[in-house]
């Protein structure tokens, strides 16, 4: 089933009052009901968001089911596709070019888990039925390397006595390669993060408590193509529960970044010094699973940040995610970026002046890097009592929207946004000389190229209202200026011979 809504979103611009050919932006997608992200597929010109959400098939009945998003970049307008029934895992759906490939519970008929084969318009056009491991076992995680696609599933044993974890690969072509269940001798075992290297090496994480009840502990399997159990690490301090993410990230020197929340509240020095008892833990393990090092972020007990996710950055480091929660309570967007060794580089807390009041909150679920360093930020905000809507943010690698440096508190402004002719560019095309008149005396100027590389900068007091581009090669450009008032005008020209 297929429902397609096609409208204009509530958004604001970061950088700019202009609807069309924006590099940078914040905006929220309405949504009929709260929506729960489980993946972010992003484009040039495109960026897919699913999660899960309640449906209403008739008057009265809820069920639940997945929807996917699919906002253009340019004209900043979405469709909706709605697959009720079908409850997406994370990671879901995973695309090769040509095809989106959807790991799946189907509610109607539990517990199958189900491939899906959808098309470019999101169209389910074939479903592949994996055999049930048993009558309580729930698709969790996915992701597709070359040509399969691996899933995690929680499954109960055969007397219930304890739930394990189920690794399947399983080739495009509809047929398992193979399945693999872990968590033998452990007493209850939960899947929180799959992640494969680029040789193919593939990572579980999960929580565990042992049949003694110790625990919860965080665990990592290192899995072969075959399905052979490389090895397994487990944390010696308990995590803050079982269901606590244990995030998975892959660094270029081939260690591995496990990423917990641990339990310090009855830790002296965590009492003593007033920290938050619930921190994010890092550990760096090397490539053989042994552990290299733990750091533990604290932050003052009224200052509550939580890891939504990691990812490793193209150009070296770790991008963190998540939430921050601040000394008055006012919960933000959180995005931090830190040395593959664990230096903090920055750190910014995002909102949206859609939600004014100290009670609405943000939070970033997911995010992807692009080749050039920019960033796309998918999570959620919330006005308390109501429906969480989903929150785009088009960052660049600064985590701001353009400039090199913003504050730490990064937000967007609906208000006093300069009028779009206050700035007029002539000639355009341009054959060399680019020229603009306006009120606004500009003081930083950037030319950007089509692929979101910046050819020119310039700063001063007063820039000149012509500039020599002659140097440049034809073709369409973006130029950004920011006058004395911080104001932000963006502008597209062409360039010809």
């Amino acid at each position: 089933m297929k429902l397609i809504i096609k409208g204009t979103i509530i958004l604001c611009l970061a950088i700019s009052n202009k609807v069309y050919s924006q590099t940078y932006f914040s905006m929220v997608v309405p949504v009929e009901r709260s929506i729960n992200i489980k993946n972010l597929l992003s484009t040039e010109d495109d960026i897919w968001v699913s999660g899960l959400m309640f449906f209403e098939p008739s008057p009265g009945t809820i069920t639940p089911g997945s929807i996917v998003y699919r906002i253009e970049f340019e004209s900043k307008t979405f469709n909706f596709f709605e697959h009720p029934n079908y409850l997406f895992s994370n990671g879901s759906p995973t695309f090769d070019g040509n095809t989106f490939y959807a790991y799946s519970d189907d509610f109607n008929n539990y517990p199958i888990a189900s491939i899906l084969r959808l098309n470019l318009e999101n169209e389910i056009t074939d479903i592949y039925e994996l055999e049930p491991w048993n009558e309580d076992s729930n698709v969790l995680l996915s992701r597709l390397y070359e040509n399969h696609l691996f899933g995690v599933s929680l499954i109960q044993d055969a007397e219930g006595a304890s739930t394990l974890l189920r690794l399947n690969k399983i080739d495009l072509s509809d047929s398992l390669v193979w399945g693999k269940t872990f968590g033998v001798g452990d007493k209850f075992t939960t899947p929180k993060d799959l992640n494969i290297s680029y040789d193919g090496s593939i990572f579980v994480s999960s929580g565990v408590y042992h049949f003694n009840m110790t625990g919860p502990f965080s665990q990592l399997h290192k899995v072969d193509q075959d399905g052979t159990i490389l090895w397994r690490y487990e944390s010696t301090e308990e995590s803050y529960t079982i269901v606590s993410d244990q995030h998975i990230g892959l660094i270029s020197n081939n260690e591995i970044l496990l990423t917990t929340r641990v339990d310090e509240r009855l830790n002296p020095e965590y009492i003593t010094n007033e920290w938050y008892p619930l921190p994010a833990k890092f550990s760096w393990l090397s490539e053989d699973g042994m552990l290299l090092k733990d750091t533990v972020f604290n932050t003052p007990k009224d200052v509550r940040p939580f890891v939504g996710g990691t990812l490793i950055a193209k150009k070296g480091g770790i991008f963190v995610y998540g939430s921050w929660e601040d000394e008055e309570g006012k919960i933000f967007g959180w995005l931090l970026k830190m040395t593959d060794e664990g230096e903090i580089e920055w750190s910014k807390k995002y909102k949206h002046p859609k939600y004014k009041n100290m009670d609405h909150f943000f939070e970033i679920d997911q995010l992807h890097e692009y080749e050039n360093g920019d960033l796309v930020a998918a999570g959620t905000a919330n006005i308390p009592g109501q429906k969480n809507e989903i929150w785009i943010l088009r960052l660049n690698e600064y985590g701001c929207y353009g400039e090199m440096e913003c504050d730490e508190i990064v937000t967007t402004s609906t208000f006093d946004i300069p009028n779009e002719l206050a700035i007029t560019l002539f000639p355009n095309p341009s054959n060399g000389i680019l020229q603009w008149k306006g009120e606004s005396a500009i003081n930083q100027l950037a030319i950007y190229n089509y692929q979101g590389e910046v050819v020119l900068q310039m700063y001063g007091d007063d820039i000149k209202k012509t500039i020599n581009i002659a140097h440049l090669l034809s073709g369409v450009y973006r130029v950004r200026m920011i006058d004395r008032k911080g104001n932000t005008f963006t502008k597209s020209f062409i360039l010809t011979d």
